[in-house]
This record gives structure tokens, C-alpha cells and sequence, in this order.
């Protein structure tokens, strides 16, 4: 859970960095949180990501490339955020002003440093005017959404944070964070009783907001998708009580000569499915290649995923079947007699 912390013009710079300390140690210490921290982005927050100058000393400067999304965490934010700690240290209470300036990396911008033949950690990379050491590399977190790519991202310590940056969000996790918000509320109103909160929003919730037109797509879709599914059982249906019709006089004679019913419902159970193979070796291919046009609405799967096709032909197999039922039944019951009369 998040919320936002925010005391304004309150409090002077130097002033900011005991507050959010105390702030931390009254919400860590609430029975049933596991762990608090506090960070300037929520993963697919509503506070717009900063882009910070980020270029690797002893190399010239690129404004095209040399440049990261930046991150404000306190020490604990990794774990509390749940995010991996790949490489070295998370930040701790040495990391303040005006002690070495240190900072962490994530994943992508690892592989970038890798790529140059240098190791992330001990790089020394300038940020926000200052050159700092890289003492971790995280993994990356899809901060813009779940289709967006992270990019670089470049982690400094709020105790070595510039003066400005005056409102937090409190990350807190705990196995029912909702339900410890009065006694949070509490615990902040204890070090600052005129302190104004944010509105808590769990982070499931944050990620949910920015799926929402996605989803409405999807359920429209899935609507489509749907009717379409009952038209082409239908249709199924329709194309086997015909192929059943036209072969009526086969059907008798094949009764005549004693032929058992079970063979005669597998034979029309087999024409159905003749069918149905035909129509799926034609629809998979045109299937794959349609499916580039929805690849970003996808998150963990890939267009051409062989289970989800799996899984899409067995559910057209099925509503096959289930509408070549009833003319499967009623096959073996053609009386030959009449039939033949009749043709």
C-alpha cells in the first residue's frame, strides 16, 4: 500500500530528512507491518517519472543516450517494494550526506554498462551534479505499465536526495496493509498531528488503473469473441444437419445392410470432424499471422503462445461436437424403409 506524504512548505530543508526518518521508524514499529519505505514513484504511479543526466565518467556525454529515469528510495524500499536485489548492497544510515555518494542501477542499465566490458558495481556514474558509486543493481520494475519497457533507472538514497524533494509516498507491506491504515494514520499524526495524508491506494490498485482500457477492450472483445463462438457452433450445426440431409439415402442403404448404429453415428461424429480439422488448418495460420495486431494488449504471453492456440482449438473442437450431437443421434434412427421411399 501507498500513500502520499506531503508537508509542503512546512518544513525547511534540512528538517525534511528527520521528519520522514521518525515518520518511518512510528509506521515500522505499528503491530503487523512487515516493512515500510518510502519512495518519490510508485511503480505506475500518478507522479510523472524525472529524467536525470546519467553518464558513466570517463566517457563524453550523450544527451541521446546518457540519460536514466530517477528514483528517490530510503534504505529498506528494495525488499519493502518487493524488488530484487541482483547485485551488492541496499542502501543504509551511512548513506547521507556528505558521506560518499552512492547510488543503484537497474537490470537494463546493468546490461549496458556489461556491454561496454565494464562491471556495474564501483562504476562511477554522474547524477543530478554529483559523481556516485554504483552499489547495486536491482532488477527491472515496469514503472509506465505492463507493456512499457523500464528503460534505465537510476536509484539515489533520500539522505543524499537534493533539498526540493519535499513529498513522499510511504510504501508499507504487511499481509492486510488497508486494515493497519488508522493505526499508519496514527503513527505519522504521532511525530506531526497537522500532517495532511494522501488517499491509501494498495499498488494492486495502481496497476489496475492502468490496465482499465485495456480491460474494456478486452471485455469487448471477449464479448465478440464469444459470439462468434456460439454463430460458428451454430453454423456447425447447420452444415451437418445439410451434409447429414444429403446423404440420407447413403445412410438407409448402409442401415439395410445391417450396418450397426454406433458405426453409423462415428461415421457422421468423423464427417464432422473432417470438417472441423479443415476449417483449423486453414484458421491457425491466418490466426498467427493476425496476431501481431494485438501484441500490445498482451502482458506474459506472446501472440503465437502454443497453449493459449491449444487451448482455442479444443474449445472450437468442442462446441464442434457438442452441435454434431444431436445429428449424430438422430443418424442411426433413419428408417430405410422411408428414406429409401422418399429418394
Amino acid at each position: 500500500m501507498a500513500i502520499r506524504v506531503d508537508p509542503a512548505g512546512r518544513l525547511n530543508g534540512p528538517d525534511r530528512l528527520p521528519f520522514f526518518t521518525r515518520v518511518l521508524e512510528r509506521v515500522s514499529a505499528v503491530p503487523g507491518v512487515q516493512a515500510a519505505a518510502l519512495t518519490i514513484n510508485v511503480p505506475m504511479g500518478d507522479r510523472p517519472s524525472m529524467g536525470w543526466d546519467a553518464v558513466q565518467e570517463g566517457r563524453e556525454y550523450n544527451p541521446q543516450t546518457d540519460n536514466a529515469a530517477g528514483r528517490i528510495v530510503s534504505p529498506g524500499y528494495f525488499s519493502t517494494a518487493g524488488v530484487t536485489l541482483d547485485e551488492g548492497r541496499d542502501f543504509d544510515s551511512r548513506d547521507v550526506r556528505p558521506n560518499p555518494f552512492v547510488m543503484a542501477i537497474n537490470e537494463s542499465f546493468a546490461r549496458r554498462i556489461r556491454a561496454e566490458g565494464r562491471e556495474p558495481l564501483r562504476t562511477r556514474i554522474r547524477v543530478l551534479g554529483n559523481s556516485r558509486e554504483v552499489v547495486a543493481v536491482v532488477s527491472d520494475v515496469k514503472h509506465r505499465g505492463l507493456d512499457a519497457d523500464a528503460g534505465l533507472e537510476a536509484y539515489i538514497p533520500v539522505g543524499q536526495a537534493p533539498a526540493f524533494f519535499q513529498a513522499y509516498d510511504l510504501v508499507v507491506r504487511s499481509s492486510d496493509p488497508i486494515a493497519l491504515v488508522p493505526a499508519i494514520r496514527d503513527a505519522i499524526w504521532s511525530v506531526d498531528p497537522d500532517q495532511a495524508l494522501g488517499t491509501p491506494v494498495p499498488l494492486e490498485g495502481y496497476i489496475g488503473r492502468t490496465l482499465r482500457p485495456r480491460r474494456l477492450l478486452t471485455d469487448v472483445l471477449s464479448v465478440f469473441a464469444g459470439s462468434a463462438l456460439v454463430l460458428a457452433a451454430f453454423g456447425v450445426y447447420g452444415v451437418v444437419g445439410y451434409r447429414m440431409a444429403s446423404r440420407v439415402k447413403e445412410i438407409a442403404i448402409r442401415i439395410a445392410l445391417g450396418a450397426p448404429r454406433w458405426r453409423v453415428t462415428s461415421l457422421v461424429l468423423r464427417d464432422t470432424i473432417g470438417c472441423v480439422a479443415a476449417g483449423l488448418a486453414a484458421g491457425i495460420p491466418l490466426s498467427l499471422a493476425a496476431a501481431t495486431t494485438i501484441r500490445s494488449y498482451l502482458f506474459g504471453v506472446e501472440p503465437a503462445d502454443g497453449v493459449t492456440l491449444a487451448a482455442a482449438c479444443a474449445v472450437v473442437i468442442t462446441a464442434a461436437l457438442v452441435a454434431a450431437y444431436l445429428p449424430a443421434r438422430r443418424a442411426p434412427r433413419v428408417d430405410p424403409i422411408a428414406a429409401l421411399r422418399i429418394e
